[in-house]
């Protein structure tokens, strides 16, 4: 089995881009524009969004919740859904929906 891997396609450092734990994770390349790291819920954290933000280069104007922006998008998503889908036909197919 053959893996490709996206690391082998720009010159980047040695060391890890991110110490997790003490165990390196990730890669920069060599100029430092180019980041790339493999970790699971990494901008759910604001800390970690906000550095991460800062490190690109951005100055954020306004505070901003990731967490409080999530649960606005699913609540825009849900609406949409119960705005454009005939929720009583899906129920008639789902009996666990019936009543809903």
């Amino acid at each position: 089995m053959m893996e490709f891997s996206f690391f082998s396609s720009f010159p980047r450092k040695r060391e890890s881009s991110t110490p997790l734990d003490g165990i390196g994770e990730g890669a920069i390349s060599e100029d430092a524009q180019i980041l790339a790291a493999y970790c699971h819920g990494l901008f759910d954290r604001t800390e970690a969004l906000a550095a991460l933000l800062a490190w690109a280069g951005h100055k954020p104007i306004a505070d901003f919740n990731p967490d409080e922006r999530r649960e606005n998008d699913i609540d825009r998503l849900a609406d949409a859904v119960e705005r454009h889908l005939k929720l009583e036909l899906l129920a008639e197919r789902l009996p666990a929906l019936k009543g809903m």
